[in-house]
């Protein structure tokens, strides 16, 4: 009985080597895809806040804001911005370079929209006497 046992331990002595030499590889590419989705969700933030930031000044200060500047300040370095008119209001759509992910499963760039109206007091003004304006983001929720 003695030999049978010692025969099964000499037989699967590597077998847990090779287990956790499979498993490893697996381990390290879900880390890794994990850590650059983080990232991507990051910059995509960073994008989506300019954005909002580029659409409140707009809406607050008329045309007098410099876009680049701020889009640059707020998502860094290669971000852009195009700003269209839409009927009373206006689009603000960023996009924002990311690092492509491994496999190239991952976006290289990421955007952030929001919209605006322009304020004026004319229509729906407050009682204070203050310019009514209104921002929407993405979800449309105003804000």
């Amino acid at each position: 009985m003695r030999g049978v046992m010692a025969a099964d331990a000499e037989e699967s002595r590597g077998a847990v080597t090779a287990e956790f030499a499979v498993a490893l590889p697996a381990v390290v590419v879900l880390v890794v895809l994990c850590l650059s989705l983080t990232g991507v969700v990051v910059r995509s933030l960073g994008c989506q806040d300019a954005a909002s930031a580029i659409a409140r000044e707009l809406a607050m200060s008329g045309s007098s804001v410099d876009e680049d500047a701020v889009v640059r300040r707020m998502a860094g370095e290669g971000a852009s911005v195009l700003v269209t008119q839409e009927g009373s209001g206006f689009a603000v759509v960023t996009t924002c370079p990311s690092l492509p992910g491994p496999l190239g499963v991952l976006p290289a760039t990421v955007k952030g929209h929001a919209y605006g109206l322009h304020g004026g007091g004319t229509t729906g003004g407050s009682s204070d006497g203050e310019d009514d304006t209104s921002l929407a983001d993405e979800s449309g929720t105003a804000g």
